[in-house]
């Protein structure tokens, strides 16, 4: 799922600016790091429509293979 893939590489960038921001206190890095996270979110919501699409492709599998 590509979306898991965008969430790794989120946190990944993400991490040096969490730590910028917790560590050095730069303001600038909070900006960073709240438009990661809505970039988390967004793959979060991708994700959950490409589970649901693979579900119902299992479904239709099933039914298909039911119905011969």
């Amino acid at each position: 799922m590509q979306s898991i893939e965008k969430i790794k590489a989120a946190l990944a960038a993400m991490d040096e600016d969490v730590q910028k921001l917790e560590v050095k206190r730069v303001k600038a890095a909070a900006t960073k790091v709240r438009k990661a996270f809505q970039e988390i979110i967004k793959a979060c919501k991708e994700g959950r429509l490409e589970a649901n699409t693979i579900k119902e492709q299992i479904t239709a599998e099933k039914a298909q293979k039911q119905a011969q």
